[in-house]
């Protein structure tokens, strides 16, 4: 299924867990909050301030988060947004 839709998928059992948890939560917070896109802004002296509410984003906190697989990484993912609440 995933193929047809043109995503990639690995199976890496026990590789670098934390680290991939750790990059899967930081993507997640970056999106959710608009992080880059308010970086490419601002690098581009584009006026953030006069707009901040404009890149606040979403809360985590209280959304429903999909996760894909509950094996190490999945796992580790759900356990480290549990213990962000």
């Amino acid at each position: 299924m995933l193929k047809e839709l043109g995503i990639r998928a690995s199976y890496l059992p026990d590789v670098q867990s934390d680290a991939c948890a750790d990059a899967a939560i930081a993507l997640l917070l970056a999106v959710s909050r608009r992080i880059v896109e308010a970086a490419v802004q601002y690098k581009d002296n584009v006026d953030i301030i006069s707009e901040p509410s404009r890149f606040v984003g979403r809360e985590v906190t209280g959304s429903t988060i999909g996760i894909f697989g509950l094996g190490s990484i999945g796992i580790q993912v759900l356990n480290e947004l549990r213990d962000l609440e």
